[in-house]
């Protein structure tokens, strides 16, 4: 996710354009995910933020819609210095 640069038509995945709309876009992105599902029940998404905040912003959407997802999905976390490196993924309480 990241902003279309008009000249080149390219995403810059790293700008910070503070457009307020962080829940339309991951809303978008959750319901993308969805429809994708629905046609390949048996795929695997991975996503990871350009930078760790951006990753961190993903995984409070995540947990702030976790009883929804969890119900139809998996969910796996990445664990950074960990030797198998995905776990079951656990909501924070916050």
């Amino acid at each position: 996710m990241g902003d279309v640069i008009k000249e080149t038509d390219e995403v810059d995945y790293y700008s910070k354009s503070n457009n307020e709309d962080t829940e339309k876009v991951l809303a978008t992105v959750a319901a993308t995910v969805f429809g994708f599902f629905k046609k390949h029940p048996d795929a695997i998404v991975y996503a990871t933020g350009s930078t760790d905040t951006r990753t961190r912003l993903y995984q409070m959407g995540i947990n702030k819609y976790f009883s929804e997802i969890e119900a139809d999905y998996h969910i796996l976390g990445e664990l950074k210095n960990r030797l198998n490196g995905f776990v079951i993924f656990k909501r924070e309480t916050i």
